[in-house]
C-alpha cells in the first residue's frame, strides 16, 4: 500500500472522521428515556462509520485523491443540508 502524500488527502481524511463522529452527537436524546439497543441498531451503528471509511479508504488505495476529495465535498455537503 502506498502512503498517502498530497495534503489535500489528509485534510480528505480529516474532514470525513469530524463528520462521521460529530454524527453520534446529534445521534439520539437519551435524557428522559433509556433508549433499547438491538441488532439493527448496533449494525446501523457500524455501518453509519464504515461506510464512508471504506469508500474514502478505497479511493486512495487506487490513487484516486481526486475521488477522494470529491467525496468528501458531497458528504460535507450532505451533512450541512
Amino acid at each position: 500500500m502506498r502512503p498517502i502524500k498530497s495534503k489535500s488527502s489528509i485534510v480528505a481524511v480529516i474532514i470525513v472522521c469530524l463528520l462521521l463522529f460529530s454524527q453520534y452527537t446529534f445521534a439520539q436524546d437519551t435524557s428522559e428515556t433509556t433508549p433499547h439497543v438491538g441488532t439493527v441498531q448496533k449494525i446501523g451503528d457500524v455501518v453509519l462509520i464504515a461506510l464512508p471509511a471504506v469508500t474514502l479508504g478505497t479511493s486512495f488505495i487506487i490513487g484516486d485523491n481526486e475521488g477522494a476529495w470529491e467525496f468528501t465535498k458531497g458528504l460535507v455537503l450532505t451533512e450541512a443540508v
